[in-house]
């Protein structure tokens, strides 16, 4: 799942397919948006210390070579049941779940 920060001017829909590129080599005709996550961390106090929003895009690789970016320790296809058995973080697993409806509309 590869990620990364939006570069000034750059529109989302732009900044997952180049994250896709430079993160996998692939390059990818087209993504879908999915659906945005908000991540917001507090200090002690409860003030706001950082602000995420991750905007989660769909992808299809109809050809090419994945090869993992060097910010990646590897990369690798899994089936639907393999990623279940995968150590996850937090709702990756219902993102993943969630991505397949778009499947029809990018293949």
């Amino acid at each position: 799942m590869p990620g990364g920060m939006v570069e000034v001017g750059e529109s989302l829909t732009d900044a997952a397919l180049r994250e896709v590129r430079e993160e996998t080599a692939l390059i990818l005709p087209q993504v879908v948006f999915n659906r945005y996550e908000e991540i917001i961390l507090r200090d002690d106090q409860g003030a706001v210390k950082m602000h995420f929003v991750l905007a989660m895009f769909v992808g299809y690789s109809p050809s090419g070579t994945a090869i993992a970016g060097d910010d990646a320790a590897a990369i690798g296809w899994y089936s639907r049941e393999e990623v279940s058995q995968l150590p996850l973080t937090g709702n990756t697993q219902t993102f993943v779940d969630e991505s397949l409806r778009f499947l029809p509309d990018i293949t």
